[in-house]
């Protein structure tokens, strides 16, 4: 009785550890499918970053190549200007 308790608890057990087994292969497979989801989202955000900050720069080379204009507000003289990074 004693052996067929342990034979039992083996076959058990055995079956538990291919359960376990079969899980962490899903959430490993899982995990790699988010980590590269994440690192398209970040390459994307990366892109437009830099497609943003060529126009920010593009922009400010049009706007500085233009004649200085001065505005008239009230009985103050300040010149337009927007500050370029």
């Amino acid at each position: 009785m004693k052996a067929e308790n342990e034979a039992t608890a083996a076959q058990d057990m055995q079956k538990e550890l291919q359960e376990l087994k079969l899980q962490y292969k899903k959430l490993k497979d899982e995990h790699a499918s988010f980590h590269d989801i994440a690192n398209k989202m970040i390459e994307e955000k990366d892109n437009e970053i830099s497609r943003l900050s060529d126009d920010n720069r593009n922009l400010c080379q049009s706007i500085q190549s233009r004649p200085q204009r001065w505005l008239s507000l009230g009985s103050y003289q300040q010149k337009s200007h927007i500050q370029c990074l």
